[in-house]
């Protein structure tokens, strides 16, 4: 009579282990959906924008605007494959964030790529600040583990901390932006139906 394999796997074990990785595209695309529900909580009353086409300003995946549409501006830059390992890739992506016309400006990053406690170290970083010292560029942590699980984007704010599949390293500081470079921006705004809005 043989001998029973106490040592074969779950059912459970298996999916995991045969369960195939994200391609980049879908990583990204649902970065962008958890960063734009961080956006949504954070907010007051946000409008989001997944990867909107305005004129004339450079291109970013997220802008949402606090305060129904006639408030701040946030922007974020999402790098699924960006392993930040020196001072010289964090000047380059931050040259890259600097020139986005926005009040808030945050970049999002792995943390496997990342280690939370790697990117904690960029808080004290000058790169991030303005030359003028107003405006400071926000970096978010996100957690490609709770990303391929199941997400409950539905609003709810009883998530234990930590349980948020984007969070805050660095947070950022208000830019001044000039009217001029506001101005493509609203117009955008003013005939654009945003992809998340809060109703009333």
């Amino acid at each position: 009579m043989g001998t029973q394999n106490t040592e074969r796997e779950t059912m459970t074990e298996l999916l995991e282990r045969s369960r195939p990785r994200l391609s980049n595209r879908r990583l990204h695309g649902r970065v962008v959906n958890a960063a734009a529900d961080f956006l949504r909580r954070s907010l007051v009353v946000p409008n989001v924008y997944i990867n909107p086409k305005i004129p004339g300003v450079p291109a970013t995946d997220l802008v949402a605007v606090d305060s129904a549409g006639g408030g701040d501006l946030h922007a974020v830059e999402i790098k699924t494959a960006l392993a930040l390992r020196t001072r010289a890739d964090l000047r380059s992506l931050i040259r890259e964030v600097m020139g986005l016309p926005f009040h808030f400006r945050y970049i999002a990053l792995l943390e496997e790529l990342n280690p939370v406690a790697d990117l904690a170290r960029f808080v004290e970083y000058p790169e991030l600040f303005d030359e003028s010292g107003i405006g400071r560029v926000g970096i978010l942590a996100v957690n490609a583990g709770l990303l391929d699980s199941e997400l409950d984007l539905s609003g709810a704010k009883t998530r234990p901390i930590g349980m948020w599949p984007v969070r805050p390293v660095v947070r950022p500081e208000r830019f001044r932006v000039a009217g001029k470079a506001l101005s493509p921006i609203e117009k955008f705004l003013a005939k654009t139906k945003p992809d998340m809005e809060v109703r009333i």
